[in-house]
């Protein structure tokens, strides 16, 4: 087995997975190690990134470019936007050739690597893990590169070919196996991924700024902003809005007729990145009318004989609770 060092972008993964099925040996080319080249996107090492192309872009991080997605210039000029495409149902669907629906941009079949093309037809589930788990921003890329040769390997070898429903479903039974301890840790960052971004859909907490931007802030555990950008396009409708991840130094922010972008937090339009906004740690929970809003609706609904800290916990882990203006002040407790 090989040690590899790539960028840090789920192209440069994908790159490594393409050397990896373009070897005489594929068995022998596997990574033992993979090493993200320093200055790579990771939690609390953001704040030099600057714009983060989500397609079609080059990021300078120490002077190297980041390639994270990509797609034709053709096909999309404006650095840093990824389609909101309507949300048709609730799994996720990663670039997806088939079909619109998803949370996360989609690319065509002919922006695709051969191999991730391949991959993606052969099983879109465990493409769409294989993608989670990079997001995850745990120390397993050789882990996701061996699950993705491992999909690839069983449906290569049947006699019917790849395309195959036969080949498909081989793909789909080593996907699942849980028995396999790279599958297994492949699937438990996939899941940590999937739960925090379902999470944050219903605790990130908007007020407007002075310009009526609606703004949100969190320090999730992983990068899930790529996540969140379909649901709230399609929850906020042209009200303009912005998600701020302070653990990452980067902003989700969409504007009335564009596409949903990520930026660097120096390049959000001004007064988005030092705004109050709901929930900010720290805040006066009575200093914006919006949070006195949301301590009355908290009251209102509240019935102490039915308090349940344990389960509450449970559903609204108290690392968000400073951003929460309900449980701020349980928060001090």
């Amino acid at each position: 087995m090989i040690e590899y060092t790539y960028d840090g972008s789920l192209e440069g993964l994908f790159d490594i997975l393409e050397t990896v099925c373009g070897a005489a040996e594929p068995e022998a080319a596997l990574p033992s190690h993979i090493r993200r080249a320093g200055g790579a996107r990771g939690k609390g090492g953001a704040a030099e990134t600057g714009q983060l192309e989500l397609f079609d872009g080059e990021t300078a991080v120490d002077s190297q470019p980041q390639r994270v997605f990509s797609v034709p210039a053709s096909a999309e000029e404006r650095p840093g936007v990824f389609p909101a495409r309507a949300l048709a149902g609730e799994r996720p669907a990663v670039f997806s050739a088939a079909a619109s629906a998803g949370e996360f941009p989609m690319q065509e079949p002919e922006t695709l690597s051969s191999v991730a093309l391949e991959f993606q037809e052969l099983s879109a589930d465990a493409f769409d893990r294989f993608v989670y788990g990079w997001m995850s921003e745990l120390p397993i890329e050789a882990e996701l590169i061996h699950f993705a040769w491992n999909v690839l390997a069983a449906g290569r070898r049947l006699p019917q070919g790849a395309g195959s429903p036969e080949a498909r479903a081989a793909a789909e039974q080593v996907a699942a196996d849980r028995g396999d301890p790279v599958t297994q840790r492949v699937l438990e960052a996939a899941y940590k991924v999937w739960k925090e971004i379902d999470r944050l859909r219903g605790l990130l907490r908007f007020s407007p700024n002075a310009a009526g931007i609606h703004i949100a802030r969190c320090a999730p555990d992983h990068f899930v902003l790529p996540g969140l950008g379909v649901h709230f396009t399609l929850r906020f409708g042209e009200t303009p809005w912005a998600i701020i991840d302070e653990a990452r130094g980067l902003g989700l922010f969409r504007l009335p007729g564009e596409e949903a972008r990520i930026l660097g937090l120096e390049e959000l339009p001004t007064g988005i990145a030092d705004a109050p906004g709901a929930a900010q740690a720290g805040a006066d929970p009575w200093g914006d009318p919006w949070e006195g809003l949301w301590q009355n609706y908290h009251r209102s609904v509240t019935n102490e004989s039915r308090i349940n800290p344990q389960l509450q916990r449970q559903f609204m882990p108290r690392r968000y609770w400073k951003y929460l203006p309900e449980l701020r002040e349980e928060e001090k407790e």
